[in-house]
């Protein structure tokens, strides 16, 4: 998986960090160890989520991994690489994942042609 350079600077910041304090994580070589030094579950980034979640919008893994796809294409990357990228094997699996904001929405609806009243 590509990373963007700014993660890859986030990451290398985070693994000093741990290395400075000495975590009980650091000689297993995880990015993300619990605080025993073992590997966290997936439920164990359910706080995290909780954080990020916004009224009635719930996020989790699969809304991490839509924003990417949809972000990939709003960006006019190109479709092979989006589907390499996300692992999908065919265009309807990208399609799925890929979701519509209002502002898309709103914009595509502001290039239709208006004709006059004449």
């Amino acid at each position: 998986m590509p990373l963007h350079p700014l993660l890859v600077e986030a990451l290398q910041a985070h693994r000093m960090d741990l290395i400075g304090k000495q975590h009980t994580g650091v000689s297993s070589g995880l990015v993300f160890p619990s605080t025993k030094g073992t590997p966290r579950t997936s439920t164990s980034l359910n706080a995290a989520f909780k954080v990020l979640a916004t009224g009635d919008i719930r996020i989790g893994a699969q809304v991490l991994r839509r924003s990417m796809n949809s972000n990939l294409l709003r960006q006019a990357v190109d479709r092979l690489t989006i589907r390499s990228i996300m692992g999908h094997t065919t265009e309807q699996m990208t399609e799925r994942y890929y979701g519509a904001s209002s502002a898309d929405k709103q914009a595509a609806v502001l290039r239709l042609p208006v004709a006059s009243a004449d």
